[in-house]
């Protein structure tokens, strides 16, 4: 009994309060490494919010600054567009006595209209236009 005064008292530990003490180490980190890791899950879901909400009010200043322009280059967009179509016409209606003393006829609407591209990646592809076949049967022609 008299050792286990003394060990109490802090002179020298017992194998028992040994074991006892690492057991109690081992329990307190699993505590503290609990709180810890639910701090960090936390600090991560508030983080995330914060991100996210920032990142929504980045896209929608974006959004706004995109129909902006987009209102404010409608206009100028309508009157390029009227111009080149009343330039196009200019240049085929002048184009028209030279064509004509060659013997050449100008194409019709629906002519031109043919020769346009397919809308389509697809249809692109399916035509032989921008893919190795394609080029390789024009390089053939």
């Amino acid at each position: 009994m008299a050792k286990q005064g003394k060990s109490a008292r802090g002179a020298r530990p017992g194998g028992r309060e040994l074991v006892l003490a690492g057991i109690g180490a081992v329990s307190l980190a699993r505590k503290q490494a609990g709180k810890a890791y639910g701090a960090l899950v936390r600090e991560g879901n508030d983080f995330s919010a914060t991100v996210s909400a920032a990142g929504e009010r980045v896209r929608k200043q974006v959004r706004q600054r995109i129909g902006a322009a987009r209102a404010a280059l409608e206009p100028r967009s309508r009157i390029l567009r009227v111009r080149v179509t009343q330039a196009v016409g200019d240049i085929r209606e002048a184009a028209q006595p030279l064509l004509a003393r060659f013997g050449i006829a100008a194409p019709t609407l629906a002519q031109r209209k043919a020769k346009r591209k397919p809308a389509t990646p697809a249809a692109r592809k399916a035509a032989g236009r921008k893919t190795a076949a394609g080029k390789a049967r024009r390089k053939a022609a």
